[in-house]
């Protein structure tokens, strides 16, 4: 019997290709097991039986997508707290305006609530309140912080940098995925990267059926070829492709920043006046949110107030027009950068060194244990400002080196000059807050 086989050229080829193929799947192979190898420890203390008594495991979920349908899962009751958007409902039980937004900017602000115990969404003054490191019931070194997205990042960033670990996770057959999560690991801002296994057993499928034929063919040509022509259509076969439908927008956004914009939504017709007051109150969280991290002591006065005033409205402490009033009068003042007091006058018009100043001021005090006088404070400010600016580099944030020389340059600033020289009391735990905040507020105003 006479078979019809190719030419010997693309017989030659076809044995290269398959030789490839299982060369990747080798390499795959070795990439997943020292995974492995990385996560089992890991795996062992959190999930095996003899652990347990030693340590109390929680698990908490800080998620951008909706409260609501998570709760609806198997695995919700497996859960701590969650932290995650959420809607308010009217008296029959259905959604009405969301009550709650996470996103990438406030899920740090849930890390400081497990940190510090602080569950109570009610109460932001125990998160901002100053508590003694060694006193956190879950200190950031004992956090395992699982992500998979671009929301997670400044989380990533938060727990690695802190000492926990942080672990990037991604769906194989999602765009793009992949390249994002080796990303965050190439930037320095996770210790590891994780898929699912069920993707490498379907590369194995694949590559057993190619393997098996490879070695036939290679029993009989004993050949090798160029194959880097081919090499674009084998990634072609690799890619799996997943299509989104555009978001489309039923309410449009109310933007604080526009009088006129403010204007048109108190002087709807149609819909009460709390609905107004609702719709402008959480304009005003988000833009407090989007630029929380660029001024944190501003910021976080206003969503205090805030918050404060959407409690006020629903225990019924005002009027709905009493609420539509406050709501105005503070997205207003967020809008204007409204401090509600003078600041120094060498930093008036400096939005840099004026969140800076906002920082210090109050926390800084003499040995006679008095405060650091404001004017001081805000020369503090400038200086600070001065040294960041002096060891700015082009992807410092993703410069762990140069992240360090920073912090050193800033602990010299204060040991050398605040303590020795200016005779300013600097206890330990209060320079690491400080020196974090720093940090933190560098990264959102000199983005280098």
């Amino acid at each position: 019997m006479r078979l019809a086989l190719p030419p010997l050229p693309e017989q030659r080829k076809i044995a290269e290709i398959l030789r490839t193929w299982d060369e990747a799947l080798e390499k795959l192979t070795a990439h997943r097991a020292a995974k492995v190898r990385r996560t089992s420890s890991l795996r062992q203390r959190l999930f095996e039986a003899e652990y347990a008594s030693h340590m109390r495991l929680e698990h908490v979920l800080v998620s951008s997508g909706n409260a609501e349908i998570f709760a609806g899962t198997s695995i919700a009751p497996k859960f701590s707290y969650v932290y995650a958007s959420k809607f308010m409902f009217d008296a029959n039980g259905v959604a009405v305006w969301p009550a709650l937004a996470v996103n990438y900017t406030t899920k740090t602000q849930y890390l400081f609530r497990i940190n510090k115990g602080a569950h109570d969404l009610s109460n932001n003054a125990a998160v901002n309140k100053f508590v003694p490191k060694k006193e956190r019931p879950v200190p950031f070194e004992n956090m395992v912080f699982i992500g998979d997205g671009s929301t997670d990042i400044s989380c990533f960033s938060r727990v690695k940098d802190q000492g926990g670990l942080s672990i990037a996770v991604y769906k194989p057959r999602a765009k793009g995925t992949h390249g994002k999560a080796d990303a965050y690991s190439a930037d320095g801002r996770v210790h590891c990267v994780v898929f699912e296994e069920a993707k490498v057993d379907a590369l194995k499928r694949d590559w057993k059926q190619f393997s098996e034929l490879k070695r036939s063919v290679q029993l009989r040509y004993q050949e090798t070829v160029d194959v880097r022509e081919f090499e674009p259509k084998i990634q072609k076969l690799l890619d799996d492709h997943v299509v989104a439908m555009p978001a489309e927008t039923i309410i449009e956004v109310v933007n604080i920043n526009d009088p006129d914009a403010l204007k048109a939504v108190v002087e709807e017709t149609g819909v009460s006046e709390a609905s107004r007051a609702d719709r402008i109150a959480s304009a005003t969280r988000r833009a407090i949110t989007e630029k929380m991290d660029e001024d944190p002591t501003f910021y976080k006065q206003f969503s205090e107030l805030l918050e404060e005033t959407i409690r006020a409205y629903r225990e019924k402490r005002l009027s709905e027009r009493e609420y539509l009033n406050s709501v105005v009068d503070l997205a207003s003042k967020v809008a204007r950068k409204d401090r509600g007091r003078d600041v120094p006058e060498s930093i008036r018009g400096d939005e840099d060194a004026q969140a800076f100043f906002g920082i210090l001021d109050g926390q800084l005090k003499t040995e006679g244990d008095e405060l650091v006088a404001g004017d001081d404070a805000a020369a503090i400010a400038q200086q600070i400002i001065d040294i960041i600016k002096s060891h700015l580099i082009v992807d410092i944030w993703s410069n762990e080196v140069a992240q360090n020389n920073l912090r050193n340059a800033i602990d010299d600033y204060f040991f050398d000059v605040l303590r020795d020289e200016k005779g300013v009391e600097l206890p330990v735990e209060v320079l690491d807050e400080l020196e974090l905040k720093i940090m933190d507020l560098a990264r959102a105003r000199f983005a280098a």
